[in-house]
């Protein structure tokens, strides 16, 4: 993980665990393929991870760099 910056918190309701969060995350990935000497880097960001948005709502954005 190269980057996590945001809030989360939890909340005790009614005897019920109420959580909240918002984060921007970003990670480095590296990788080879099988038999090969070629270098693969990227990454993949999610700029707003929230209890708000439903999984289909995710915005993932992903980049590869061939070294």
């Amino acid at each position: 993980m190269d980057k996590c910056e945001g809030d989360a918190s939890a909340n005790n309701r009614k005897a019920k665990i109420i959580i909240f969060y918002e984060w921007d995350l970003r990670f480095k990935w590296t990788g080879k393929l099988k038999d090969s000497i070629e270098t693969i880097k990227g990454t993949l960001e999610i700029p707003n991870l929230s209890d708000e948005n439903d999984f289909d709502d995710l915005d993932v954005r992903k980049r590869n760099n061939f070294a």
